[in-house]
C-alpha cells in the first residue's frame, strides 16, 4: 500500500504539474464534446478497462471525471500528506489499475480499487450485565448460577463455568418462563469466548454449548428480542476465527440469525448484531458455501429497506453481505442478483447522501456485481442508480471516486454531470 502513495504522492513541483495537467483536461472539455467511447459487444465487466486513450488530445466526459478524481486524491495528500492512503486490489476485478493518460502524466497508474473499510471485521464489545436487574427478577437460579461461574472463573476452570452455564440455556421452562436466565448464560459465554481462543473452541466444538445457543434463539424466537439480540452477538464473537464459521453455519447458526432478523424487523439493535454476525460468516467460502445465499440475500434486502433511512450502519453492513455472498471465492464468479437487492444498495446512498461509509460499501458492492453481464442490466434497469453514483461522487470523489469510475466503464454509463468545482 505504502508503494502506491509514492506514487500518487509527490513532494515540490510534481503536484503543481499534476494539478497543471489537470485542471488542462477540465477546462477542455468546455470545447470538446466527443463523448463517443462506445465499441460495441457485450455488457461485460472485464471490457471495462480497454478503452486506451491516445495520446491526448481527444478528451471525453470520462477525461473528466478522471481528472476529477485525481485532483481529490491530491487535494487529499496536501491537506494530510502524512495520511497512508488506502489503496487496495479488488480481487473480483480482472482489471485491477486503470491505464490512464492524463496530459501525458500517468497519475492514475497506482490508484487501484479502493476496498471500504466496512468490508473489515472486528469483534463486538460485551453488553453490560446488571446482576441486581438479574437476582430481583423471578428467576430462582441467577444468583447460584452468579456464584459457581465466579467461583470457576477464580480458580482458572474457565472450561467448568462453560459447563455450568450451558444446561442453563435450555432449562426446562414449562411452568415458568424465565428470560434472565438464558439472558446470564449467554452474556457469560460471550465474555468467556472473548477471553481466549481456548474458550472459543470449547464452546464451538466440543459438548453441546453450540447447538445450545441456536436451540435457545429457537425457542425464545418470539418471546424476546433481547435474547435474539445477545445471541446474535455470541454467534458473532464465536465466528471471528475463519475456521469456526463453519461450524456456526451447520449447527444453523445462520438460519437462527435470519428467523430473528425476520421475527424482529423492526429491532434496529437486533439488526446491527444480526448483520454483523451474518458479515463475518458471510466472508469465508467454506461456510459461505453452507448458507442459504437466496435466503439471506432477501433477509438482508428487506431489512436495509425497512432502516433505509435510520440506521446507516445496516445499510453499509448490508451492502458488504450483498456483495460477499454474490461473489465466489474459489472462481471469482459472480451470480446474478435480483432487482430487490440492487434497490437496496442503490436506495441506501440515496438515503444517506452524508454517509461515507454507506457510500464506500455500496459503490464497492455495485463494482463487484457489475462484474456479471446480467447484473449489469439489472443496474442499468435501475431508475436511480446514475443519481445516486453521482451523489457519492460529489459528495466523496477521493474516497468513492475510483470505484465510480470503473462501475461506469462497466455499465457503459456516460460519465455524471460535472458542475463548477
Amino acid at each position: 500500500n505504502s508503494s502506491s502513495d509514492d506514487n500518487t504522492e509527490s513532494e515540490g513541483g510534481n503536484n503543481s504539474s499534476s494539478d497543471n495537467n489537470v485542471e488542462s483536461v477540465v477546462e477542455n472539455i468546455a470545447s470538446n464534446d466527443d463523448n463517443d467511447e462506445s465499441k460495441g459487444g457485450d455488457n461485460t465487466a472485464n471490457d471495462d478497462c480497454d478503452e486506451s486513450r491516445e495520446g491526448g488530445s481527444n478528451t471525453t466526459p470520462m477525461d473528466v471525471l478522471e481528472a476529477l478524481v485525481v485532483k481529490a486524491f491530491a487535494e487529499r495528500r496536501a491537506m494530510n500528506p502524512q495520511e497512508p492512503m488506502k489503496v487496495n486490489f479488488d480481487p473480483t476485478s480482472q482489471t485491477q489499475l486503470l491505464p490512464v493518460s492524463l496530459s501525458g502524466a500517468n497519475v492514475m497508474d497506482s490508484i487501484s480499487v479502493m476496498t471500504p473499510i466496512s468490508v473489515f471485521i472486528c469483534e463486538p464489545e460485551v453488553p453490560v450485565q446488571d446482576f441486581e436487574d438479574y437476582q430481583e427478577s423471578s428467576a430462582p437460579d441467577i444468583s447460584t448460577l452468579q456464584n459457581i461461574v465466579n467461583d470457576c472463573v477464580k480458580a482458572g476452570n474457565d472450561e467448568g463455568a462453560i459447563d455450568v452455564v450451558t444446561p442453563g440455556l435450555i432449562q426446562d421452562n414449562s411452568l415458568s418462563i424465565s428470560f434472565d436466565v438464558p439472558l446470564f448464560c449467554l452474556t457469560t459465554l460471550w465474555v468467556l469466548a472473548r477471553k481466549s481462543e481456548e474458550n472459543k473452541r470449547k464452546i464451538i466444538v466440543d459438548g453441546a454449548t453450540l447447538d445450545s445457543i441456536i436451540e435457545v434463539m429457537l425457542i425464545y424466537r418470539h418471546m424476546s428480542v433481547e435474547i435474539q439480540t445477545r445471541a446474535c452477538g455470541l454467534l458473532w464473537v464465536l465466528s471471528m476465527e475463519p475456521k469456526d464459521r463453519v461450524y456456526v453455519v451447520q449447527s444453523g447458526g445462520c438460519d437462527a440469525i435470519l428467523k430473528a432478523m425476520s421475527a424482529y424487523m423492526e429491532n434496529d439493535a437486533l439488526q446491527v448484531m444480526a448483520l454483523g454476525a451474518l458479515k463475518v460468516l458471510s466472508s469465508s467460502s467454506h461456510s459461505k458455501k453452507a448458507m442459504d445465499s437466496k435466503k439471506t440475500l432477501s433477509v438482508v434486502s428487506d431489512v436495509m429497506q425497512k432502516h433505509v433511512y435510520n440506521n446507516p450502519t445496516i445499510q453499509s453492513e448490508g451492502c458488504v453481505i450483498l456483495g460477499n455472498l454474490a461473489v465466489s471465492d474459489a472462481d471469482q464468479f459472480v451470480h446474478t442478483v435480483s432487482e430487490k437487492e440492487i434497490s437496496a444498495v442503490v436506495n441506501g446512498i440515496l438515503a444517506n447522501p452524508d454517509e461515507l461509509d454507506v457510500h464506500e460499501a455500496a459503490c464497492f458492492t455495485l463494482m463487484r456485481l457489475a462484474s456479471s453481464a446480467a447484473n449489469v442490466e439489472l443496474i442499468r434497469s435501475n431508475s436511480t442508480s446514475r443519481v445516486s453514483l453521482e451523489i457519492a461522487f460529489e459528495k466523496n470523489p477521493d474516497k468513492v471516486g475510483n470505484n465510480i469510475l470503473i462501475l461506469l466503464r462497466r455499465l457503459k454509463f456516460d460519465p455524471p454531470a460535472i458542475g463548477e468545482r
